[in-house]
């Protein structure tokens, strides 16, 4: 199933894999997926020719998506986008008034901690992905290694750029975290897939998370393509 939304589409990546999602870790990590730039904060102009000179300052980029997997990192929910890694973020309804911590031990991706005190109609991880064009890719989707203190289900999608805004293919297959950690796989065969686009400005697997408290360990996650 499928569905469509409006919303300004953001520029398609300058570097990447020329359609084919990396399969091994050491593709993974290369820069072409993963690596932004840091954001410069540019003071204003002075015109007191005697006023010292301000040096500008800028935010260091995110960690790459291998780098998160090796590290030991922790930070607060800043709702309603926490950037975790390069190419990996939570976007959450800014209604559902998103808080909590997520923690990234050394040899796992990701653990939530979130809690909900108003309602809302979304949140979900968002992993992006580099891949214009399916003409070549016989099937596309994901593997990953999660577990959580209580049950919970997951639904993803492969969300594609249109001129227009979006549109979201859901995988057939519900994630199902639960206390016990296990692996799951799930693919869409881009030729029966007619609300699929064969090409797109920009895509992203999105995972989308229960709309209330909940902890999720997300031990590892990776696209594949074949």
């Amino acid at each position: 199933m499928g569905c469509q939304a409006t919303r300004p589409a953001p520029p398609a990546p300058a570097t990447g894999f020329s359609g084919r999602l990396p399969a091994t870790e050491e593709e993974i990590s290369k820069p072409g997926l993963e690596t932004l730039p840091g954001v410069a904060n540019i003071p204003p102009e002075r015109h007191d020719a005697q006023a010292p000179t301000e040096q500008m300052t800028s935010q260091p980029p995110p960690p790459s998506v291998q780098a998160l997997r090796s590290a030991h990192l922790a930070g607060e929910i800043d709702a309603p986008r926490t950037v975790f890694a390069a190419g990996l973020q939570l976007h959450a309804d800014p209604a559902l008034q998103l808080s909590g911590q997520w923690r990234s031990p050394s040899g796992r991706l990701l653990e939530l901690d979130l809690r909900m005190s108003g309602q809302g109609e979304w949140i979900g991880l968002h992993l992006t992905l580099d891949a214009p064009d399916l003409a070549a890719v016989g099937w596309i989707g994901f593997a990953c290694r999660s577990a959580a203190p209580e049950e919970l289900l997951i639904r993803p999608c492969l969300r594609s750029g249109t001129e227009s805004g979006f549109t979201d293919t859901f995988f057939d297959k519900h994630l199902l975290s639960t206390p016990e950690p296990h692996n799951h796989m799930d693919a869409l065969h881009p030729a029966t897939r007619r609300e699929l686009p064969e090409t797109a400005p920009w895509r992203e697997l999105i995972l989308f998370l229960p709309r209330r408290d909940c902890r999720w360990h997300l031990q590892d996650l990776r696209p594949i393509s074949i």
